[in-house]
């Protein structure tokens, strides 16, 4: 049994693969060839006229030239009596050949399962006509005239051309050498990925080490006595302690330089949306698009596999050096001269280290190279990281490029893929228009969006004045952010800093926020609360939501042994002074003139809580088509409502 099958796998390599260099192969190719050629002379010569009449006129023109015409005559009666004889022999000795090919590809066809396999393979165009061009033979046999007997061997010998195709086809590529190739490529590629999945990882825990400890910094220097003056009334002002002081001012200084160098931004943002929008990186493990590869499969085939395509572009370094501002028709520096060497500097440093190979010299120029990333700053580690994912595309490219050729080494395919890669080459240059036509467009989408923010950002404040537009639910929501502002005001900071301390405006959606998330915040809120700093938290949603659980939940972990006050609100409340008033009556406080006093009073008073379910509408602005909602306000050490802005709250919010 192991010697039938060792026979027909030297059949099926003889067949199918074909290679060149075998003399039987090459044998087998060459009688294919010529008893092709034989076909197609059998079909001209069946549409030979050696009738009378055709006889007459060879006969004429022969002696209008003053020659001898009996020889031809001679031919021509001889070929007319034995033509038929001719086409049967040619007929015979081609379908015998074609049938023994077609009985041994069926017979040697490589597959597991004797039937299914050969079902398969009997389908395959190749095949297919190999069983096509012997069926003429076998349909003349049951012909009943000569004439359409010949009309049958006619369409049997044009149908033999398409014997031609095998020999235009890709052969599969050489074992041994495609196996060779491919596993030392895969293996220089996955020494590549081992690398820059180590530097990435030594890199995120560096930078989470960076970010542990600037975070213990902050919390020790905010619990220390006297940093934030909790307790104090009136404005806030910088901490008592000299040494706190110091270091909670130049902890400010260096994050308003890092945060306000207007050239520094630029630099990075436009890096990061560079890098980010054509590409993506090792950083980002959700890939983009992704690109077909070559492996090897289980048997040793050559397969498909999808794999991320981590490529920036052609011209990645010489678009890294110049990126279009937001006005158009002008350009910026991006890089100082420093880091253009740096990445100048790997680059080469990476191209040498591929260039060894799997050789000693290579690992450790490979190490050295990886190593540098440390070295660099943000972008250009971000750009390093790009060019090595450039750089192993372009290995797969090669690798792929290399494997085709062995496969379609010895065919007409071979010739034809070297020209189109030569001519590829040489229009290239054309590229650059349409790189030029995407800038155009990318400018225009800038341009008109630049517009529609300015048309908006003048045209929404009139439109509400008017009443055309009505104030969306987070403008109240904005007003107590500006009142957390306020406070962060007053520490004496500089203005170009508050503005990271603002929130962005939220959506509706936005609004809405899960249970599991407003149950982190209200744990963190707790745990300020009996680190007896100030405590906050919203908590928004429809009806249904969950937000009285939630309270419940809250107010059973805070206010176990403290009085609680209940109170339900029936009446309108419409101005800001009778809520402070109304307030004031309920908490048995004297004296309060606005919220400041009311807040300094409650803080000043012993530990207790308030909370408060308003019924009611409650607006600062007039207005008769409101719907109710429900509302609840919780004090903690400082209130978070210390003033409002003429806002309406047109739906359900609880507000703890």
């Amino acid at each position: 049994m192991k010697q039938r099958q060792s026979f027909k796998t030297i059949i099926y390599y003889i067949l199918e693969v074909s290679p060149p260099d075998h003399k039987v192969s090459r044998f087998i190719r060459r009688t294919t060839l010529l008893l092709v050629g034989l076909n197609t002379l059998a079909l001209l010569l069946s549409f030979l006229d050696v009738s009378k009449t055709g006889l007459d006129y060879i006969q004429s023109t022969i002696s209008f030239y003053k020659l001898n015409p009996a020889p031809v005559l001679t031919a021509l009666e001889w070929l007319k009596a034995n033509l038929i004889y001719g086409f049967w022999g040619i007929e015979t000795i081609s379908t015998a050949w074609f049938t023994v090919g077609f009985v041994l590809r069926l017979w040697s066809a490589p597959e597991h399962r004797r039937v299914d396999g050969r079902n398969r393979f009997v389908f395959w165009l190749l095949l297919l006509i190999d069983f096509v061009v012997i069926l003429p033979f076998f349909a003349t046999l049951f012909t009943p005239s000569r004439e359409l007997t010949l009309q049958v061997l006619r369409l049997g010998w044009a149908i033999r051309h398409l014997k031609l195709i095998r020999y235009l086809r890709q052969r599969p590529a050489i074992q041994d050498a495609r196996d060779a190739l491919l596993h030392e490529a895969e293996a220089q590629l996955v020494e590549v990925r081992q690398q820059v999945v180590k530097v990435r990882e030594t890199d995120l825990a560096r930078v989470s080490r960076q970010i542990e400890h600037v975070r213990q910094q902050c919390f020790e220097l905010s619990m220390q006595p006297g940093i934030f003056q909790r307790h104090d009334s009136g404005p806030l002002s910088p901490p008592s302690h000299a040494h706190g002081a110091e270091q909670l001012r130049s902890l400010f200084a260096s994050l308003e330089a890092d945060l306000t160098d207007e050239t520094q931004i630029r630099e990075y943002t436009s890096l990061i949306n560079t890098i980010y929008t054509e590409s993506a990186s090792v950083f980002d493990t959700a890939p983009r698009r992704v690109t077909v590869d070559i492996t090897l499969t289980a048997k040793g085939l050559l397969g498909q596999k999808h794999v991320p395509l981590r490529r920036i572009g052609r011209n990645h370094f010489s678009s890294m050096a110049w990126q279009r501002s937001g006005v158009l028709g002008k350009s910026q520096r991006m890089y100082v001269p420093d880091v253009q060497r740096d990445l100048t500097r790997a680059r080469n440093d990476l191209r040498r280290a591929l260039e060894l190979g799997n050789t000693p010299a290579g690992k450790v120029s490979l190490s050295r190279t990886i190593h540098e990333l440390r070295d660099l700053d943000v972008p250009a580690r971000l750009a390093w990281d790009g060019l090595i994912w450039q750089l192993e595309d372009a290995h797969h490219r090669r690798l792929q490029s290399v494997s085709a050729d062995i496969d379609r080494y010895g065919s007409l395919w071979f010739y034809v893929a070297s020209f189109w890669r030569w001519l590829g080459r040489r229009l290239g240059a054309t590229r650059r228009l349409l790189e030029f036509f995407n800038q155009l467009v990318a400018a225009f989408h800038r341009l008109r969006h630049g517009l529609v923010g300015t048309i908006s950002r003048v045209l929404r404040p009139w439109l509400l004045w008017l009443g055309f537009i009505k104030p969306p639910t987070f403008e109240l929501l904005r007003a107590f952010d500006e009142a957390r502002l306020d406070s962060v005001r007053g520490r004496g900071l500089p203005s170009t800093y508050l503005k990271f301390f603002e929130f962005a405006p939220l959506s509706d959606e936005g609004m809405f926020l899960a249970l599991d998330e407003e149950f982190e915040q209200i744990n963190y809120a707790i745990r300020r609360w009996q680190e007896k700093r100030q405590s906050s938290f919203l908590i928004y949603g429809h009806r249904g939501f969950g937000k009285t659980t939630l309270m419940n939940m809250a107010r059973q972990q805070l206010f176990t042994n403290d009085r609680i006050t209940h109170e339900s609100v029936s009446q309108k409340i419409i101005t800001p002074l009778a809520l402070r008033g109304y307030l004031a009556n309920l908490l048995d406080l004297e004296n309060i003139h606005n919220f400041e006093a009311l807040a300094d009073s409650l803080l000043a008073a012993r530990r207790a809580s308030s909370c408060l379910k308003i019924a009611t509408i409650f607006s600062f602005a007039t207005s008769t088509a409101l719907k109710p909602y429900d509302i609840s306000f919780g004090w903690l050490p400082e209130p978070i409502i210390t003033s409002f802005g003429e806002s309406v709250l047109t739906s359900p919010a609880t507000i703890f």
